[in-house]
């Protein structure tokens, strides 16, 4: 029990190191808005989620750790800036609730690395688990944020060249890369990240900050609903819905379980045991955001409702075989 008492304090302390500048920061607006929203009018009072914690205090670790090194590397080679923010004004001309509409947009990068023989290479220093690369293997929220961070810097009259991430995976295990070669080869990986042309990010960034801007106003309830890819709503195969087959609606185990509705039918339409009597389980993914790592779930009227689906069992949907076969 003491123990948890002092884990319970580190934790605490660990909340209060963030300091927030600007009207948005650049991890801010790559979030839903009904996040950042929310973050925003209950951030103060909110109480983070165990397993999101836990992610934050380590990557806080390994960045700290990285963090050190280099500076002690810079005492020698005198190549890198660390840990800088960056606070740009930005108006936009016509924005959905009126324009020019001005807003301060900030960004705090790990690391820039300029060798002497000329360039300016960001870096970013990440921890992931494993399924980051197996969901996202495009790397879509990463390429978001380096973006980003890419058109602050240019803004600040720093043109880049490259856009990278190391990345620390915590959950690595040798034996499993060698059979899933989709996985991670290393327990760190450098990813050099495709890089934007300026109007792409200008492009991005607009679309983004407007998206935020609509909803500043808008009422906790009526902010727009989190996708299910917002959501990290995904089975372990990659889909977010399966279709699960039935004999009776009471069968304690489904006969085959299928990724769509159309299929699931034609099994039911060829196979042994189905009647009108059968039916198609709807099951939806497990909301791993919303449960797992979301801070302001508890001001949130989907999550609650969500919540009371579960506890009622009536989260899956059912369609019935009848007349179907």
């Amino acid at each position: 029990m003491e123990n948890i008492v002092i884990l319970k304090h580190i934790l605490e302390m660990h909340r209060g190191h963030y300091v927030s500048l600007g009207d948005y920061s650049v991890t801010g607006i790559i979030q839903p808005p009904r996040i950042t929203a929310l973050l925003k009018r209950h951030g103060h009072e909110s109480e983070p989620t165990f397993k999101s914690q836990i992610a934050s205090f380590i990557g806080t670790g390994v960045h700290g750790i990285s963090e050190s090194c280099l500076k002690r590397a810079n005492a020698k080679y005198k190549c890198y800036e660390l840990e800088r923010s960056v606070v740009v004004p930005y108006i936009i001309d016509n924005c959905p609730s009126g324009g020019p509409t001005y807003r301060l947009l900030s960004g705090k990068f790990d690391v820039l690395y300029m060798p002497k023989g000329g360039g300016n290479h960001l870096y970013d220093i990440k921890t992931a688990n494993v399924w980051k690369v197996l969901f996202d293997p495009d790397l879509e929220d990463w390429h978001n944020q380096q973006n980003l961070y890419a058109w602050l810097l240019r803004e600040r009259g720093r043109v880049l060249d490259s856009i990278n991430i190391v990345c620390f995976f915590k959950d690595w295990k040798q034996g499993e890369a060698l059979r899933n070669k989709k996985m991670p080869q290393n327990q760190v990986v450098e990813y050099n990240l495709k890089m934007w042309t300026q109007p792409q990010q200008e492009a991005y960034l607009i679309d983004r900050m407007e998206m935020h801007i609509k909803e500043e106003d808008t009422p906790d309830n009526d902010l727009p609903a989190c996708t299910r890819k917002d959501r990290w709503e995904r089975f372990p195969d990659g889909s977010t819905v399966q279709y699960a087959l039935l004999k009776t609606k009471q069968a304690k185990r489904a006969t085959r379980v299928l990724a769509t509705l159309a299929d699931a039918l034609t099994y039911a339409q060829g196979a042994k045991g189905f009647t009108n009597d059968s039916w198609i389980e709807v099951r939806y993914a497990k909301r791993t955001r919303c449960e797992e790592y979301c801070g302001v779930n508890q001001f949130c009227n989907h999550y609650e409702a969500y919540c009371a689906k579960q506890e009622t069992g009536t989260l899956n949907e059912y369609i019935s075989l009848k007349d179907k076969l």
